[in-house]
């Protein structure tokens, strides 16, 4: 799985937490957005296709590298307000 290559399984119990999550999130219904950068420096590989690969996803691509909230600030501010805007809440 992508997360134990990121942190070469230590620790065990953030490991544990973080391929749990990363599970859940893989298979939630839930809406999720995912602010992908170009170049990139975080988010890229098999790391980036994993994520690519949940459900219920909408997925922006923004400029940046690794700090992308300070890259693209208003582009992801944009993002995330047509994401919200288009949420249906019952």
């Amino acid at each position: 799985m992508a997360t134990r290559t990121a942190i070469e399984g230590s620790p065990e119990d953030a490991v544990a937490i973080v391929d749990a999550y990363s599970k859940w999130l893989q298979h939630s219904p839930f809406p999720k957005l995912l602010i992908s950068a170009e170049p990139g420096a975080t988010l890229t590989g098999r790391a980036l296709e994993f994520c690519r690969s949940w459900r219920n996803q909408v997925e922006v691509s923004v400029k940046g590298i690794h700090y992308i909230q300070e890259d693209s600030p208003h582009e992801i501010g944009e993002a995330l307000l047509e994401f919200v805007t288009k949420l249906k809440f019952t």
